[in-house]
């Protein structure tokens, strides 16, 4: 060896720390040179001609301990290096192996170290590193994610796409993930594929595809769409992931597995609902509209509000300008309680309004049906009562007109008396008699006297020469009389407010007819006992109500008269009658029954002066009426009802009779009364809705005026006609027409 010889233990290592390498991942090796010495090796050179499946090679190298190299470079190693004894160099060579690379060979890469000229390497056995790997199959999955937007707002949604690809080189079987955040609810989905991609079609919730099938350069696209709980807040962070489900394939790049979409969560604003109704309350089968109007302090609100009879869904609506409105006539009859539900939108939170309590009554039909009953039937009973009282004063006026008197008034007319006679202690006539009921005589002349005497003939006694004197008459006790009377009563148009009428409407008007006939049996000349029968029929109607009630009924009662004294009498009665009812307004109608009961009674005076008669009075009835539930046409159910009413008068009428032929009279009479009528009935709430007039048609104080004539034959019998109008001063008025006929027998 010469003096000047050199000698350096060069050495290199070629790993890339595995022994599988895929197709199209990128792959690292480490290169690590030295120098054992004993020489440096100034000069030496480094080579690492790589194979050609691996592409895109580039590197960087490190020295130490005084070694020194190129810093970095591309493809193909060959360096230049110095290498004092000791030093080392470190190359990092950084490849991808090429999709296309063999999987039935090993990838071989082998780098060498050579000692520079005038350098021996006593060892050149380590001067070459050899790297070898298996070549898997590979393929490069890739996921991205995104909703377009960097925020989104509690309350409102977000549509996410999902596009998981597959680079190759290799189809794939794969799954594709996503585990929505908690914030997101109701989630749904739908997956198409492109470039012979498959997938799932559609589902809700999470993403976990197990379907995926995706071919080189294929990809699948999902679109999910989700709500964001009102309560979320902080920042919404979404992340879906692809991966190989494909034995014996490689992801040659699994950094872009997963792709995560985060998004900045605006807080919501709370809002407030309030609910009214159209009508409340409202009837059966009216239509009635609800309005939500819901409220917030930062804008309008968005979205649905859903309408609830309780628990009960009814109807939704959205909302337009912050409002929404929905209809309905299905209520049923009573009470709801009524809710509106905003649902939250965009940026705002959910409310419920306060419960509205929406009351749904009778049809407006039924109303108006109930209402034409109310107003309608204590103007029926009070003109039977009317009729009725009449009738039973007429009757007793007729049982004691032969009391002495030769002309007496009754409630129909003017009685002339044949028999009239002054009876005293010692005539069996007037047995029974107070003292001073004597014969009140139309001629000054006759004159009451301790002796039997005796009107010579009823012509005497009006002061009426007859040329012939009559047969006396004496009167045989007791006495009957048989008696009849009609009476027709026409009410004015009366008008009283009404709910939804028109002002001008009238409320009530009509008809009624009652026909009465009875018997009475004079006991005693003081006390007269009768019975009595009769029939109505009656027809009223009210264009305000567009209402009618009509219908008939019979009667039956009893009554006595008690002589006081020969110018004072006290009359009572009492009646019972059955009333059919026949009513309808618009759709609704119905029929029922009634009963009702009648007490009357009064004070009736009879004087006569200069050829008058003067009948004051004092006279007073009430009716008690029971009316039956019922159903009507249009199925609602009315209850039974239950009213009084009356009336109470004072005055007077005078009559002047005269004679027009032998055995005729006729007696002409005029009268005024002060009325005062009373009326309680329980169907008054209907008063309170304003379904009704507040006012009864025949009620409190008002004035009646009274005429007519009287005819008397020499039988005995009456025939009467006469007229009335009440309600004077009030605000109806009632016209009545009477014609009475009566005939006495059982008199000789």
């Amino acid at each position: 060896m010469s003096a000047f010889a050199q000698t350096a233990d060069l050495s290199i290592s070629v790993t890339d720390g595995h022994f599988l390498v895929v197709q199209g991942r990128a792959n690292t090796y480490t290169i690590t040179v030295g120098n054992a010495g004993p020489d440096a090796a100034i000069g030496a050179t480094v080579v690492d001609t790589l194979p050609a499946d691996l592409t895109l090679a580039t590197w960087t190298c490190v020295g130490a301990g005084g070694g020194t190299c190129a810093a970095s470079g591309s493809g193909n190693i060959n360096d230049t290096v110095d290498l004092p004894v000791g030093g080392t160099l470190t190359y990092t060579l950084n490849t991808t192996i090429s999709p296309s690379a063999s999987t039935s060979a090993n990838l071989s890469n082998t780098a060498t170290v050579s000692a520079p000229a005038g350098v021996t390497d006593p060892d050149p056995s380590n001067n070459s590193g050899t790297d070898n790997d298996l070549v898997g199959a590979g393929v490069d999955l890739v996921i991205n994610m995104t909703d377009s937007v960097t925020s989104v707002t509690a309350g409102g949604t977000t549509t996410y796409t999902i596009v998981a690809s597959n680079a190759g080189p290799n189809g794939a079987d794969a799954t594709v993930t996503d585990t929505l955040p908690a914030a997101l609810t109701g989630a749904t989905w739908t997956c198409i594929g492109a470039g012979g991609a498959a997938c799932t079609a559609s589902g809700s919730g999470n993403i976990n595809d197990a379907t995926v099938t995706l071919p080189a350069g294929s990809s699948v696209t999902y679109t999910v769409s989700a709500t964001i709980s009102p309560a979320a807040s902080g920042t919404l962070s979404n992340t879906a992931t692809v991966s190989i489900r494909t034995a014996f394939l490689n992801e040659s790049n699994t950094a872009n597995n997963s792709a995560t979409d985060n998004d900045t969560i605006v807080p919501i604003s709370g809002t407030a609902t309030a609910l009214n109704s159209s009508s409340n309350p409202s009837r059966l089968g009216e239509p009635v509209t609800f309005t939500a109007t819901v409220t917030s302090g930062a804008g309008t609100p968005a979205g649905t509000v859903t309408f609830k009879d309780g628990a009960t869904v009814i109807g939704t609506a959205a909302l337009s300008a912050g409002v929404a409105s929905f209809a309905t006539s299905a209520l049923t009859r009573g009470s709801h309680a009524i809710t509106a539900s905003y649902g939250g939108g965009v940026g705002f939170s959910a409310s419920v309004s306060a419960a509205l309590q929406q009351s749904v009554g009778d049809p407006l039909d039924s109303l108006k049906l109930r209402a034409m009953q109310v107003i309608a039937a204590p103007v029926v009973a009070q003109t039977s009562g009317q009729a009725i009282s009449g009738a039973i004063n007429s009757a007793i006026n007729d049982a004691f007109a032969g009391n002495g008197s030769p002309v007496t008034m009754n409630g129909g007319g003017v009685r002339f008396n044949f028999a009239a006679e002054t009876p005293d202690a010692g005539d069996p006539a007037g047995a029974g008699l107070p003292p001073n009921a004597m014969a009140l005589s139309a001629d000054p002349a006759a004159r009451p006297s301790a002796s039997p005497a005796r009107i010579d003939n009823a012509f005497d006694a009006l002061a009426y020469a007859a040329p012939v004197k009559a047969t006396p008459l004496r009167k045989t006790s007791p006495d009957w009389f048989g008696w009849a009377e009609v009476r027709g009563a026409v009410l004015d148009h009366w008008s009283a407010p009404v709910l939804g009428a028109p002002a001008t409407a009238s409320t009530l008007y009509g008809n009624q007819v009652n026909l009465l006939a009875g018997l009475t049996w004079k006991a005693t000349p003081v006390l007269a006992i009768g019975a009595l029968g009769g029939y109505e029929t009656f027809d009223y109607r009210s264009d305000a109500l567009q209402g009618r009630l009509q219908g008939d009924g019979w009667t039956v009662g009893s009554y006595l008269g008690w002589l006081m004294a020969a110018n004072l009498r006290l009359d009572a009665g009492v009646a019972y009658s059955g009333i059919g009812y026949d009513g309808s307004s618009g759709l609704a109608a119905a029929n029922f029954t009634g009963h009702r009961l009648l007490v009357t009674g009064g004070f009736t005076g009879t004087y006569a002066t200069m050829g008058w008669q003067l009948e004051p009075s004092l006279r007073v009835y009430a009716l008690w009426e029971h009316e039956d539930a019922y159903t009507d046409t249009l199925g609602t159910q009315q209850v039974a009802r239950n009213f009084s009413t009356g009336r109470a008068s004072a005055g007077a009428k005078v009559a002047y009779p005269f004679t027009i032929s032998p055995g005729t009279q006729i007696a002409p009479y005029a009268g005024v009364y002060s009325d005062y009528y009373f009326n309680r009935d329980d169907a008054a709430q209907l008063l309170v809705l304003g379904a009704v007039p507040t006012v009864y048609a025949l009620d409190g104080w008002s004035a009646r005026a009274v005429g007519g004539v009287t005819a008397q034959f020499a039988n005995g019998g009456q025939l009467a006609l006469g007229a009335e109008r009440a309600g004077l001063g009030g605000n109806v008025g009632l016209w009545t027409y009477r014609a009475r006929a009566s005939v006495p027998f059982g008199a000789q």
